[in-house]
């Protein structure tokens, strides 16, 4: 119920839940809501943040919550067994491009062969934007002219206007040109096989990348963080 009537329906990342509800959760199926208790809960939380560690734990713990207030919401009058269970501690990452790692990182990204990997790699750089939001950019909300690309749905479901500086305009205008060349009909800017139209998840190209340029503890989503720094020294 959960799933069908709010997951699906109002969460962007549904698929997530759906993932890691089967992945997790499956000797629950066929039991009651009201036979798993307190101390379940607990066991579960901690034999996934020994196994996979701290941050897959909370937000496990984050899911069963969010069903069981759901459940609530929605007439059932039991108790939500996660009440008491603590989140770990996390730590925030801090970690970004440094500056004398430049260099090496788009040495390493000019010897990917993945152009459609590549220009997603430099595009999520140069904008700071969240990976699903490039990865499902869409060419009408592209403005050539004003330099802007308006994401019409962000995290928080509000839209949301990115500027676009001289490098980022110069990769929209090289893939749109290829497209045409190739005769390839689609509406996303990073098109790909598949169900969804687009690129899915460049990791073969991310790790090939990370590992040429010998850069450590560098996820893609860093990138983001990178932006922003850059534009704090300046």
């Amino acid at each position: 119920l959960y799933m069908e009537r709010y997951s699906k329906r109002h969460k962007r990342s549904w698929k997530y839940d759906e993932r890691e509800i089967n992945k997790f959760l499956p000797h629950w199926f066929k039991r009651r809501i009201s036979d798993i208790k307190n101390e379940e809960i607990h066991k579960l939380h901690n034999s996934i943040a020994d196994v996979n560690g701290i941050y897959q734990a909370n937000r496990m713990l984050e899911r069963i919550r969010a069903i069981y207030n759901k459940a609530i919401e929605w007439g059932w009058e039991g108790r939500n067994p996660t009440l008491g269970v603590k989140k770990f501690k996390e730590k925030s990452r801090d970690r970004f491009l440094l500056p004398e790692e430049v260099a090496r990182f788009f040495k390493a990204l000019a010897k990917e062969e993945n152009l459609t990997a590549k220009d997603f790699i430099l595009m999520a750089l140069l904008t700071g934007a969240r990976k699903s939001n490039i990865l499902a950019m869409e060419w009408k909300d592209i403005s050539f002219n004003t330099k802007i690309w308006r994401i019409p749905d962000t995290k928080n479901g509000e839209p949301h206007n990115v500027p676009l500086s001289p490098q980022a305009l110069e990769i929209l205008e090289k893939r749109q040109k290829i497209q045409e060349i190739c005769g390839i009909k689609t509406t996303y800017v990073f098109q790909g096989e598949g169900k969804q139209g687009h690129l899915v998840d460049p990791k073969k190209p991310w790790k090939r990348l990370i590992k040429r340029a010998k850069l450590e503890n560098l996820r893609l989503h860093d990138l983001r963080r990178t932006l922003g720094s850059w534009q704090a020294l300046q």
